[in-house]
């Protein structure tokens, strides 16, 4: 079963100093991102908060890579994928708004499609 961080977990754990795991089974709305951002409260996934931190030692420089002999980097896993969001919740409600002005949506459209309906009211 998938677990839903929203903006009040978000809120708790800035309130408790803590920062919130996110693995596979986590979704973390737009909204809770954008507040984790403003309030410091790392989205860390499990499995790097799981594995153990590498001792310090010194790197000596390693020669280019020549034929097959290089190892490819592991793929990060799916809950690593650290890009952000195209657009804030903010961004999102100026598109939003932008389009209802132009036309493009009249507002009845806009709230059949955030509700979900699929009746005559919204497709009549």
């Amino acid at each position: 079963m998938k677990r839903l961080i929203s903006a009040k977990d978000v809120e708790d754990a800035a309130a408790k100093g803590e920062n919130l795991l996110v693995d596979d089974n986590t979704i973390v709305t737009a909204q809770a991102r954008d507040l984790a951002r403003e309030h410091g409260v790392l989205l860390q996934c499990a499995h790097e908060a799981a594995a153990a931190p590498a001792p310090a030692k010194v790197c000596e420089p390693q020669p280019p890579c020549r034929g097959g002999s290089c190892e490819p980097a592991p793929a990060p896993a799916a809950c690593c994928d650290h890009r952000e969001p195209a657009l804030s919740a903010e961004e999102m409600e100026k598109v939003i708004r932008a389009a209802v002005d132009r036309g493009i949506w009249t507002e009845q459209e806009l709230a059949c499609m955030l509700s979900g309906l699929k009746s005559e009211a919204c497709h009549g």
